[in-house]
């Protein structure tokens, strides 16, 4: 569109929802090709994609506007250009203050043959401007990835103020980020890859009631790339993250931090919340103007864990994360209170029961196993409890670790006994049921070493597992038990018929009398 004459007409320029592409001019053009005193100029750009133009992606000269248009709005949302020769938006002005405001929300402009985006502000007297940069990003600029200039024929005092957030210029061949007559802040700037500069501040116009400074919070940049021209500043902020860990990369929970700024000033205080470390914390890094240079850096990290210290030191020219590495080398400790080391039962499972200490880094895991298989995790706090289940009968080893959050281990190992079985039980003498004359039977046998005998409810007594005891048989069958019991009154029973005969058989001849032959 070219506006030949528009004498304090109002221009009204949107454009939405298109793509433009393999284009050998420009793709959005609006200029005027004579003198055209416009009036208010209300321009949007939403939802646009260019792509290999041989022009600008995005051209907007709309002329100089009369006495009574003072109002010019620029908006581009949710743009994306690649391969052109960028964004181009000049606007003039002649009324006694004129009022802009520049808009650029979520702008992707990449591999550009000159400035990415090249705003040109240029009042004829006082001025005031706002400008609101959110979600901006470039790449493969041959030229300035962002130029803002903002400049008055009879230099008249400028009010600007910037309102950024999440602005990344990378691999410029000129400079990332040229800013004239701007007060305010952003948040999350990233400028690399800057051949000549990154920041180019200008404040040559600057009002009596603005005081210049733009806040960089979060500014990620070269600063011997950085020049404040004027009577303006930059005060950049950028974060701080401390990371304590111990020697093997556990993060030291609880351990004290205090942040000093190279004149010893105590500039912040936390302590290690999590495996992430201490909150960030948001330090002034440094002043920058057009005189001089002063920087906090470097700031000193001071580190304390009960009676362990250690110190780190750091520049917050840019965002920084500082690791301290803190070192115990004490192992924890452990005791295993139930079941007690030789211990024998006759039930499957048990109760699991101790105690753990770790002076320094704190404990970090519990585990046990049993007769070496795998491990079982039973948390990390002490004392601790837990139930052991479907142990097989038999002779088991019962072996608890500790690690603390520094590596360290210690270890208990104990031995318990399930046994469910009945005690080894053998008569030897005699053999099973017998007939026997005489009435006093001798019993011999063995059992499990430590288990109690008995026989027909008499004890009898034991040495090493051997026994021998005698029973008084009454006249006919005599039933003899014999029981085995061991200290977990798991029973062996052996059961004979012992029959007594003390009579003599009776006898009758009847076929011969006494005498004969």
């Amino acid at each position: 569109i070219d506006v030949r004459r528009a004498d304090a007409a109002m221009i009204m320029f949107d454009v939405d929802n298109s793509t433009f592409t393999d284009l050998g001019y420009h793709g959005v053009y609006v200029a005027a090709s004579s003198t055209a005193y416009v009036g208010n100029v209300m321009a949007n750009l939403v939802d646009c994609t260019f792509t290999d133009l041989g022009g600008y992606s995005y051209y907007l000269s709309p002329g100089r506007p009369g006495a009574t248009g003072d109002d010019q709005r620029v908006a581009l949302t949710r743009v994306r250009a690649h391969n052109t020769t960028g964004v181009y938006i000049s606007l003039d002005g002649y009324a006694l203050e004129d009022y802009y405001r520049l808009t650029m929300d979520k702008v992707n402009i990449t591999h550009t043959r000159g400035d990415a985006i090249n705003v040109i502000i240029h009042p004829y007297q006082s001025a005031r401007m706002d400008t609101v940069l959110r979600d901006v990003f470039t790449r493969v600029t041959n030229g300035t990835a962002l130029t803002l200039s903002y400049t008055s024929d009879r230099n008249q005092p400028l009010w600007g103020h910037l309102t950024g957030e999440r602005i990344t210029l990378l691999d410029q061949q000129m400079g990332g980020l040229s800013l004239y007559e701007h007060t305010g802040s952003i948040e999350d700037l990233t400028i690399k890859g800057s051949v000549d500069y990154d920041m180019h501040k200008v404040d040559n116009q600057l009002p009596s009631d603005e005081t210049g400074i733009l806040e960089l919070h979060s500014a990620s940049m070269d600063r011997n790339k950085v020049k404040v021209v004027g009577d303006g500043s930059l005060w950049v902020f950028n974060s701080l993250s401390v990371k304590v860990e111990w020697q093997n990369g556990m993060a030291a929970l609880g351990a004290g931090v205090q942040v000093q700024d190279r004149s010893f000033e105590v500039v912040a205080v936390g302590h290690v919340e999590g495996e992430h470390g201490m909150d960030p914390v948001e330090l002034l890094a440094y002043i920058l103007d057009s005189s001089e240079f002063r920087s906090r850096s470097p700031f000193i990290v001071n580190i304390t864990f009960l009676d362990l210290e250690q110190t780190g030191v750091c520049s917050l020219d840019e965002p920084s994360t500082v690791l301290i590495i803190v070192h115990d080398r004490v192992a924890p400790s452990v005791v295993i209170l139930e079941p007690d080391d030789g211990a024998s039962q006759r039930a499957s499972y048990f109760e699991l029961r101790g105690s753990a200490f770790d002076a320094h880094a704190g404990l970090y895991q519990i585990r046990y196993n049993l007769d070496g298989d795998e491990w079982v995790d039973i948390g990390s706090a002490s004392p601790f409890r837990t139930t052991v289940t479907d142990v097989e009968p038999g002779k088991h080893t019962l072996e608890v670790e500790v690690e603390d959050r520094a590596g360290n281990v210690a270890r208990e190992v104990i031995s318990i006994d399930i046994d469910n079985q009945p005690p080894y039980l053998l008569v030897v003498s005699p053999e099973g049921d017998l007939l026997t004359r005489n009435p006093s039977l001798v019993i011999r046998g063995e059992t499990e070493d430590g288990a109690a005998i008995s026989i027909n409810g008499e004890d009898v007594e034991t040495l090493h597992g051997l026994f021998i005891a005698e029973v008084d048989l009454q006249e006919g069958p005599n039933t003899v038990t014999v029981v085995s019991m061991d200290r977990l009154s798991n029973v062996a029973t052996v059961r004979f018929i012992a029959v007594l005969d003390t009579v003599e058989p009776f006898l009758d001849i009847q076929s011969h009398e006494d005498g004969d032959w």
